[in-house]
């Protein structure tokens, strides 16, 4: 029998790992608090802020995909920016740099907690701290960007499918910059929706 969070007791690890995708089991972890004892229970409500520039910032950055990627009628884009609802998914992009600003501010938080239950700071800490964050990333990062540079482009055919490896043009030379997740930095100057995956940047 499933429990209220969603795991089954009496299964196989295998059950309760697909268990744990249900949306009563996301529902729950979403609508619960991440605060430790110590924490300050204000510190959810700049969650929650958080995860809403993450969901508009998802809708801005997959509408920009879709519109950088081949289109059969290129008046078609021009169609969408004549609607209200694709005119605020668009500007959505201005909640990229709030979920970086909560993103760093929660990051500093859990730095300072550190400092103040230590009574120091290491650099073995920050390596760590560091270290978790990018084992998150990393993994699933990596995946979408060798599967879109290298699978994506040819999956298609067509008289304007060549448009589809336009977002990494310059993968060939800067590949290696994405992969060190400074490819935001390195190289200092790409045409906009050009380069080598350019919509990383917030990551």
């Amino acid at each position: 029998m499933l429990s209220k969070w969603g795991k089954n007791e009496g299964s196989n690890s295998v059950s309760a790992w697909l268990v744990s995708f249900s949306l009563s089991r996301c529902w729950d972890s979403l609508a619960s608090s991440r605060c430790k004892l110590w924490d300050n229970r204000e510190l959810d409500l700049i969650e929650g802020f958080k995860f809403f520039c993450f969901f508009l910032a998802q809708l801005c950055l997959t509408a920009q995909f879709l519109m950088c990627t081949q289109t059969i009628n290129p008046w078609t884009i021009e169609k969408f920016f004549q609607e209200v609802a694709f005119t605020i998914v668009i500007s959505s992009n201005l909640m990229c740099e709030a979920f970086v600003a909560f993103s760093g501010f929660f990051g500093a938080y859990r730095l300072f907690l550190l400092y103040d239950a230590n009574g120091s700071f290491s650099f073995k800490e920050y390596a760590k701290y560091v270290g978790r964050k990018y084992f998150r990333l990393a993994p699933a990062f990596y995946v979408l960007f060798f599967v879109s540079w290298a699978v994506f482009p040819r999956l298609g055919a067509g008289p304007i499918w060549y448009q589809a490896s336009y977002m990494f043009q310059d993968c060939d030379k800067y590949w290696w910059s994405q992969l060190l997740f400074i490819g935001n930095i390195y190289p200092y100057f790409s045409a906009p929706n050009a380069g080598c995956f350019f919509w990383s940047w917030i990551i």
